[in-house]
């Protein structure tokens, strides 16, 4: 693995493990409630909107990874949440991407 990937990996991992933490202890009721006094995202929203994020970083490194979630967390402003996917669709989404991230890090070439 070039030594450069190293510490941005590393950072996804990070994340990785604080996400899950986070969606361990949280019911899908209270993930889609909006922050800041009902203005500001949900924790649904900001997962979703990570998701399509590292989607895009994925598809830089020619993995190709669908953004699936890009019209209503990308696209759109946070909303009520009446349509976003569940909690543990969301965390599985998020999980089986990172394990593309890992694959797809662990392959990465110099000039990539």
């Amino acid at each position: 693995m070039n030594s450069m990937i190293k510490p941005i990996l590393e950072s996804y991992r990070f994340s990785n493990f604080i996400i899950n933490k986070v969606l361990d202890d949280i019911s899908n009721e209270d993930a889609v409630k909006r922050l800041r006094n009902g203005e500001g995202s949900s924790i649904s929203w900001i997962v979703g909107h990570l998701i399509d994020y590292r989607s895009q970083s994925l598809n830089l490194l020619s993995s190709e990874s669908q953004r699936e979630f890009k019209e209503i967390f990308s696209d759109a402003s946070a909303s009520d949440g009446s349509n976003y996917p569940s909690l543990t669709e969301l965390k599985e989404k998020w999980n089986n991407q990172h394990n593309v991230i890992e694959s797809t890090f662990a392959n990465i070439s110099d000039e990539q």
